[in-house]
């Protein structure tokens, strides 16, 4: 078969499309994430039927790596009000909460039960993702162990499985019960006097158009990515700031993403570039590391999650919630924003709430994911990393 752009493009979107149709019935239960990665593997290296590149022919593996990543992380930001931002450093502490009880995990139970090395070098993986990983890996080649550098690489390829599967649950539970105390008729971020920086006044009618949206996105993208390289800062965490920032002077208005009709394409090009890796593994593959890593990773999300739920005590958060942001060190951006979106959607879909509500429920539970998920995977997660890896060898 002769795989054109367009025919590629259709089997994937087809895959999401039948998987969002799965979450909405099962109310997230079964994600869609889930449903499309057995699907990918099942009919890519297991059977051949799609190809390696399925993903690249589709024209979808560069979005995320080049504007995609960048116009998602400002629009984020643009979605926080002052008095939320502020209010998400208990989201800070709750990841750091997890992460520190996964490390205890791999240098005592992990050990014990798999190794050392298998249990060390998992730690930085089980805390992140792809920075750390690569951080693993390159200490692993270093050290002539290909084999740790390939046990790492296979984990993380599939610790989204396990961190899907709990933050789903628990992030299901988490906005049942926000709507069914009534919080969701409450605007609390509304009671709470925001700080009024706007400097910008709204711009005219004529310059509110998609394009002139995604131009300030782009602008604003820009600006965080100057700063990013000025300062040393990650990338991400600049994305997200500035996207706040630029909001609260004038120059970005809320939602801007969505205003523009881009959403959706940059959203699908996200998920799409995670699944290049699943098109190319085997289940035998799989099977030949299985026990160290499912182990390691279902040891490790439950400790996250009941880590996080303690943490979350003290700060009187629910503690469903807190379970769903302290395993958010194992997915990531977009998984944590595509599981919040299905979360929200799954309890709202077909009931008569508002836009308002919607957008309450939205903020309760999609900023403390993607600020967790930034903090965990992007930030200290590599210095987890760089700090155990070379304790691994020795």
């Amino acid at each position: 078969m002769t795989w054109t752009p367009i025919t590629a493009f259709a089997v994937v979107v087809l895959c999401f499309a039948i998987g969002d149709i799965i979450a909405i019935k099962t109310k997230g239960l079964i994600s869609s994430f889930i449903f499309t990665i057995v699907m990918i593997m099942i009919f890519g290296a297991t059977l051949h039927i799609l190809p390696e590149n399925l993903i690249e022919t589709a024209g979808l593996s560069n979005i995320l790596v080049t504007y995609g990543i960048v116009l998602t992380f400002v629009n984020i930001g643009s979605n926080l009000k002052f008095n939320e931002l502020i209010a998400e450093w208990k989201t800070i502490v709750v990841s750091i909460g997890a992460m520190a009880a996964v490390m205890l995990m791999g240098f005592t139970l992990g050990t014990l039960i798999f190794g050392r090395e298998y249990a060390l070098s998992s730690i930085g993986t089980i805390c992140g993702g792809l920075g750390s990983t690569l951080v693993t890996s390159d200490l692993a080649a270093k050290a002539g162990r290909q084999d740790i550098a390939v046990f790492v690489t296979t984990m993380m390829t599939f610790q989204s499985l396990v961190g899907i599967l709990i933050s789903s649950v628990c992030l299901n539970r988490a906005c049942a019960r926000y709507i069914a105390t009534g919080r969701i008729k409450q605007d609390e971020a509304d009671k709470v006097k925001v700080f009024n920086i706007k400097l910008i006044p709204d711009f005219p009618p004529i310059a509110q158009g998609a394009m002139m949206s995604f131009a300030r996105l782009a602008i604003v993208g820009v600006i965080g990515e100057l700063f990013s390289k000025l300062t040393g800062l990650n990338s991400t965490v600049c994305y997200l700031l500035f996207g706040f920032l630029m909001t609260e002077i004038g120059l970005l208005e809320r939602g801007s993403l969505k205003k523009s009709g881009g959403e959706n394409i940059v959203l699908l090009g996200s998920y799409a570039y995670l699944l290049i890796n699943f098109l190319s593994l085997t289940f035998t593959e799989l099977l030949q590391m299985m026990v160290p890593i499912l182990g390691l990773l279902i040891i490790g999300a439950v400790v996250a999650a009941l880590a996080a739920v303690v943490v979350g005590m003290f700060l009187k958060w629910d503690p469903w919630l807190s379970a769903a942001v302290g395993v958010t060190c194992l997915l990531g951006y977009p998984f944590t924003y595509g599981i919040a979106m299905e979360a929200v959607n799954g309890n709202t879909f077909g009931k008569s709430f508002t836009d308002e509500e919607i957008r309450r429920l939205t903020n309760y539970v999609l900023p403390k994911m993607v600020i967790g998920g930034v903090i965990s995977v992007s930030i200290v997660s590599v210095i987890i990393a760089a700090y155990i890896g070379p304790m691994i060898f020795r």
